[in-house]
């Protein structure tokens, strides 16, 4: 890893974030991501057979077919980029407590400035409440990385159990 690429440094917390909680017995749900794949193959089908098609027949017979495949792609295209957008975002885990009474849904950014934090956002969710609680945590790039750019393992974990200990273990 390049010590100078921050959208590395991001992917690689990320990785590490997600690892710790499954490590820690949580149940990662990929709901989010599911539907984005759907979403993905509603844009590639109708295109595919779009081009199926023309390659059979003469486009002057196909116009209004064409027309409906084409709308059909451009809704779940925009449906796409509508969930990439507002519902998946930076989001970068949703996992449940193995006894099923925690609900973590964190996401990461990474501002472009001189001294690069890593803004954390979780928000805890109890039981079958509806409402969560967010906390928001700033971890310095140059406290979790080490001069090769290599994640320090030690004080990620600090970090992040630090973060346990004082927002999720007390909720």
């Amino acid at each position: 890893m390049s010590k100078y690429n921050i959208q590395e440094f991001k992917t690689n917390f990320d990785t590490a974030f997600i690892e710790f909680f499954n490590k820690k017995g949580y149940k990662q749900s990929h709901f989010v991501d599911n539907i984005r794949f759907l979403f993905g193959f509603g844009c590639a089908i109708p295109a595919a057979i779009a081009f199926g098609l023309e390659q059979l027949h003469d486009f002057s017979k196909l116009k209004e077919h064409l027309l409906c495949l084409l709308l059909v792609y451009f809704t779940f295209s925009g449906l796409l980029t509508w969930w990439i957008s507002f519902v998946k975002g930076n989001r970068i885990y949703i996992g449940t407590s193995p006894d099923q009474k925690l609900t973590i849904d964190a996401e990461t950014t990474l501002p472009l400035n001189h001294n690069p934090h890593l803004n954390l956002t979780v928000r805890i969710k109890r039981g079958k409440q509806a409402t969560s609680i967010a906390h928001k945590l700033s971890v310095p790039v140059t406290d979790i990385f080490d001069q090769e750019g290599q994640i320090s393992q030690a004080a990620f974990s600090k970090h992040i159990s630090n973060l346990c200990k004082s927002y999720i273990d007390n909720e």
